[in-house]
């Protein structure tokens, strides 16, 4: 007779502080971003500093996701890192 031991209530625990943290933080970065754009704004000037911390933060998203187990979040995540850095090198570098 086999038996398998349950997952520690703690690690399934950690998992989903980890999501929770990582949901938290990309809504976060995606508002940051928003500013950083300047959406809302009269002069439509980018905040480079506001969006390069956007970026910053939905990288962190992104690799508590992955950490969580949410590769494929963790994946979209990371891909709007990246569109957020396209826009910062086309905004801010340019």
């Amino acid at each position: 007779m086999t038996t398998t031991t349950p997952q520690p209530v703690a690690t399934s625990h950690k998992r989903r502080r980890r999501h929770l943290l990582a949901r938290t933080i990309a809504a976060t970065a995606l508002a940051a971003a928003t500013i950083g754009l300047g959406a809302g704004t009269a002069s439509a000037m980018p905040n480079c500093v506001t969006l390069a911390r956007a970026i910053d933060m939905m990288t962190r998203a992104a690799e508590l996701s992955r950490q969580a187990g949410y590769d494929d979040v963790a994946r979209q995540r990371a891909e709007t890192a990246l569109y957020y850095q396209s826009l910062y090198d086309g905004h801010c570098l340019a």
